[in-house]
């Protein structure tokens, strides 16, 4: 529950002659110092200045009643106080475990897979008390690619937490946790280098596993007294086939079509394994397997799909958690409870294994915001209490305050935490003697920043997540409740965060659509008023649909002929609209089906010439006129008139052209990323096609000046005004202009990135989302730009199944040209077009109580 915050007045003195003399500390204070104490520490990674701020939320020296008093301050302070998150001098992303009494760290950073070994920094082991290494650092040429490998199976400690573990270029490292002294190498087993997976829960045994495409995986199990091999075994896994492109080297092979996953240990020395199969649409079934090799199944079938777990701390309750839900069993198999769970959320056990604690990441928060839902081991909720924070309170950040990375707890509860009026003791010896002095002086204590204690009102923070979940009824019920039944002209103020989120309901094509379930990829035509949909609801077959953008409803299903989602080959397909909307087309293994864009009806089908089934093509779709579609198959650029079918093809180089998109003079962008680009001496190439003929228009280098490693997609703005390259192992993009000059980098993902503002800036989401500040928008010469209602509609044009899981796939092509809201009204006529005209047609009433479709998409009883 957020509250509106009043503005703070000074502490008042009497006379300077006089003693001072301290208000007495009001609730509204205490809660203001209490959250901004949560964003010093976990939003800006500054945990002593939390710590100190915290205490400003309470008397100086409280007593148990006074923690009573002022819970909000006694609850941050507990937290910041527990927390386990460190700054670190580098601005790399990193990952960090934890033992299980939270003493000791085993920090990693993630790092480019071209940067030779003695450039990357070590593994370090860390006392958190300190964040001072203990013992000599791991240097990444012991540890060879694990420096960019954030598994939590990759690193650990022994259950006692006296013992750490990293997995090293041929075998697998211990260290003593005390002193960072190396204890044993574990050399590997022969088939591959080995990936750890940790101690049994009495410490007697260690299991490796080690993966060989021609061997299949197997797992090892130690003696970790003589450290002598004690059982191995097969988990399957051989039967594969590889078609990596043309001029690249084909295998084949057979063997087992099960393959085991190995999961970690249970409670009593048996390991846990996932069955599945090669093909993902199998069932997936959880077993246990003895250390004779037998098996054991526990839960047959239990998901139709791949799955994690993660275990109590005495491996006898287990979560099973899939894409959209979560089982929790006994380690015999009994099913204890089952419920609804968003991919984007984690889990972990609590309060000794006797609860669920779920950080509500889909949820719209930033990290200082986090929500949680706590369930027993009957699945009943729980009232969240401070401990429970504990798995999700520890991140990484820079000397700067940005999120780096998130710390595993690795079981840490924070029971070292004390209570309190020896909590506050604790916590005052932990501050600087200026901090000391402030707090016992509490007529002397500052009001803490109002950026940092600003909240948003809790009707828009509904609206808010409602439309991040698809929900746009549930989005317009709380912007109704929030503004007057007849708001004027101060209402409708286009500054106010309100009104921006009103006329963003207005324009958003996110949608939840009931009939799909897995998403592939989704566009909506640049009038707004259809979206095409292509979903794979058994992988191998492809099915497509086009839906009203605006109500989500049904309209036709598209005949696809002869469609196929795979043939043990590479697959790239997909949908395009035409500029106008009036035709779309789906895209499959070099075939073009054309649809008309208002009934979709089929229209025609194109087969490019030597298009075959298990053939992969790449798509530019439309141009900007409408009448061209261009694919690349193999190496042939294939230009298709969309009204007559007509083929026009042209012999692209081989040195792996890959197409971007189109220009508006109607030319074609395309990249090139040769095989080996150290022998090449660039990363990249971009040209231009037109009338017959390739353009080179600029080289990209490597760092400083160019790109971290080979772009894993380039785009185009739709103007031609800029490039944006995706590097896929550093989750980076680095925009370029078109005459070759880098003007920006930043971390993001493909597709979560659009050029927007007539293509002279871009916009992608900001690392902490939080309500009023979702994206950043940077102007493509790097300067930073305020964030505008204008930027956000192509950001929200999603689908999402009823909980609001969103099912989009691949993204379209940034050159295409899409549907902006170029046609929402302003002023009170948006108001009035959102309630008396939007809100019926999405099947919505005023009259309608207002919902939380997030609790509800938990399945969790209301509170």
């Amino acid at each position: 529950m957020t509250f509106f915050l009043r503005i703070f007045t000074a502490w008042l003195c009497l006379a300077a002659a006089l003693p001072v003399q301290a208000q007495a500390l009001t609730p509204e204070e205490s809660r203001a110092h209490a959250r901004a104490a949560i964003e010093l520490f976990l939003g800006r990674g500054d945990r002593i200045a939390g710590i100190a701020e915290a205490m400003r939320g309470l008397p100086p020296n409280p007593t148990a009643e006074d923690m009573e008093r002022y819970p909000e301050a006694a609850n941050a302070l507990w937290r910041a106080y527990a927390s386990k998150g460190f700054k670190l001098n580098a601005r790399v992303p990193a990952f960090a475990q934890l033992n299980r009494d939270g003493s000791r760290m085993l920090l990693l950073y993630q790092v480019n897979s071209d940067m030779p070994l003695d450039q990357r920094p070590p593994t370090y082991l860390l006392d958190t008390a300190t964040g001072l290494p203990v013992g000599e650092p791991v240097p990444a040429s012991e540890t060879g690619e694990i420096g960019f490998i954030t598994s939590v199976g990759h690193t650990g400690f022994s259950p006692d937490g006296s013992t750490a573990y990293i997995a090293a270029r041929d075998g697998v490292l211990f260290l003593d946790a005390r002193t960072g002294a190396r204890l044993y190498r574990l050399p590997s087993a022969g088939i591959s280098a080995p990936q750890p997976y940790g101690f049994s829960h009495d410490g007697r045994y260690f299991v490796t596993y080690e993966r060989s495409i021609l061997e299949g995986t197997a797992a090892t199990v130690y003696d970790t007294a003589t450290w002598q091999q004690v059982a191995q075994f097969p988990l399957g896994g051989k039967r594969f086939t590889m078609k990596l492109g043309e001029g690249m080297v084909e295998v084949e092979g057979s063997g087992d079509a099960e393959v085991v996953g190995l999961m970690g240990w249970n409670g009593h020395g048996a390991l846990l394994g996932q069955t599945g199969s090669t093909d993902p649409s199998q069932p997936a079934s959880l077993i246990e397997i003895a250390l004779d090799g037998t098996r054991r199944v526990i839960a047959a079938d239990v998901m139709q799909e791949p799955f994690s777990l993660f275990a109590s701390p005495d491996r006898r309750i287990l979560a099973l958690r899939g894409s959209d839900r979560m089982v929790v069993m006994k380690d015999d198999g009994q099913v204890l409870f089952e419920s609804a769970f968003h991919g984007e959320d984690i889990g972990a056990f609590v309060r000794n294994g006797t609860a669920i604690s779920i950080a509500l990441l889909n949820r719209f928060s930033s990290a200082p915001d986090l929500e949680l839902s706590v369930v027993d081991l009957t699945g009943a909720a729980l009232e969240p209490q401070v401990s429970d924070f504990v798995p999700f309170n520890n991140l990484l950040y820079s000397a700067q305050g940005e999120m780096l990375g998130f710390v595993g707890s690795g079981g840490y509860e924070g029971l070292d935490v004390p209570n309190g009026p020896e909590l506050y003791r604790a916590a005052f010896a932990l501050l600087s003697a200026e901090q000391q002095r402030e707090l016992a002086d509490a007529g002397t204590r500052p009001a803490p920043p109002p950026e940092l204690v600003q909240e948003t009102p809790q009707l828009l923070a509904e609206a808010e997540m409602a439309l991040q979940a698809g929900d746009r009824i549930g989005a317009i019920r709380a912007l109704l409740d929030h503004f007057p039944p007849d708001p004027g002209p101060e209402d409708l103020d286009p500054g106010t965060y309100a009104y921006q989120l009103l006329w963003r309901v207005a324009a958003s094509r996110n949608s939840q659509i009931e009939e799909l379930h897995m998403g592939a990829t989704n566009v909506v035509d640049p009038t707004g008023t259809r979206r095409v949909a292509l979903y794979s609801p058994d992988h191998e077959t492809i099915k497509g649909a086009l839906y009203d953008a605006n109500t989500g409803e049904l309209i036709s299903e598209l005949v696809i002929p002869d469609a196929i989602a795979s043939d043990g080959g590479y697959s790239i397909w997909g949908t395009y609209v035409s500029p106008t909307g009036d035709m779309l087309a789906v895209g499959n293994f070099g075939r073009v089906h054309f649809y008309d864009g208002r009934t979709g009806a089929l229209l025609r089908s194109v087969y490019v010439p030597a298009g075959e089934k298990g053939s992969s093509a790449s798509y530019a779709g439309f141009s900007q006129d409408g009448e061209k579609f261009a694919l690349r198959y193999r190496n042939t650029l294939h230009i298709v008139s969309p009204s007559t079918g007509a083929i026009a093809t042209t012999a692209m180089p081989d040195r792996g052209f890959e197409l971007i998109g189109w220009m508006p003079d109607g030319g074609l962008a395309l990249f090139e990323h040769p095989l080996h680009w150290r022998e090449a001496g660039y990363l990249a190439r971009i040209y231009s096609f037109r009338d017959g003929h390739f353009s080179e228009l600029f080289t990209v280098r490597e760092e400083p000046e160019g790109l971290a490693t080979t772009p894993g997609a380039v785009e185009i703005s739709e103007q031609g005004t800029a490039f944006a390259f995706f590097e896929s192992s550093t989750e980076r993009f680095v925009i370029y202009t078109p005459d070759g000059k880098r003007t920006y980098s930043g971390k993001s993902i493909h597709g979560d990135l659009h050029f927007v503002r007539d293509g002279q800036a871009f916009a992608h989401r900001v690392n902490r989302p939080q309500p009023g500040n979702l994206l950043n928008v940077v102007a493509i010469d790097g300067s930073e730009l305020e964030a505008i209602p204008q930027d956000f509609p192509l950001f929200e044009q999603s689908m999402f199944d009823q909980s609001g899981v969103l099912l989009d796939g691949a993204p379209t092509p940034l050159s295409a040209i899409r549907y902006r809201g170029e046609d929402v009204p302003q002023g009170r006529a948006l108001f009035d077009y959102v309630r008396d005209e939007l809100l019926p047609m999405l099947g919505g009433t005023v009259e309608n109580a207002p919902v939380d479709p997030m609790k509800e998409a938990q399945h969790l009883p209301a509170d």
